[in-house]
């Protein structure tokens, strides 16, 4: 039986990382990685080579089959998302969860994270806070899901597309 490592990754600069995650990602037997582009450059960035497939948006439930096999089959794979630590608002866990259904091994890497660097930038307390990953647009169910955001009395860090932020931002301010 193989093990699964989720590996947090830089979320700027690519020497950001841990020296515990470059020993993992050159020793893996294979790298799931959510961009397999911004992993490569990073491999190259310090000088490691590695196996890599790429793991979501699509067919991702065909994807997790495959990885799993290849963990029943004794072989070690890293996790990584295209930056910060994977399944933080990323289809990591859909892996995460089939890994702990067949009782294989799943070891947590960290490193950098957005919503904690975020928080500590702020200047607001961080005793508590929420977090929303991938807030869609505020419309439909998307406005439910930001008016429920807004009730938070604790600061509230929110991820969402770029195609969507826009029209996020201004229907905060109206409620300003």
């Amino acid at each position: 039986m193989g093990s699964l490592f989720l590996v947090g990754v830089p979320i700027g600069h690519p020497d950001d990382i841990t020296i515990r995650a470059l020993g993992i990602l050159s020793r893996v037997d294979v790298i799931a990685t959510e961009d397999p582009f911004a992993t490569q450059e990073l491999l190259r960035h310090h000088n490691l080579c590695a196996v890599l497939t790429s793991y979501g948006p699509t067919r991702i439930k065909e994807k997790v089959a495959v990885l799993i096999d290849r963990l029943q089959q004794g072989a070690s794979v890293a996790l990584v998302s295209d930056c910060g630590s994977p399944v933080i608002s990323d289809p990591g866990s859909l892996l995460v969860s089939a890994a702990h259904k067949y009782s294989i091994p799943v070891h947590s890497i960290p490193g950098p994270s957005a919503v904690t660097a975020a928080m500590a930038v702020a200047g607001f307390s961080a005793e508590a806070f929420h977090f929303y990953g991938n807030m869609p647009a505020p419309t439909g169910s998307g406005k439910h899901r930001l008016a429920m955001a807004l009730t938070h009395t604790e600061p509230t860090i929110l991820f969402c597309q770029t195609t969507s932020c826009l029209a996020i931002l201004e229907a905060i301010a109206k409620t300003a």
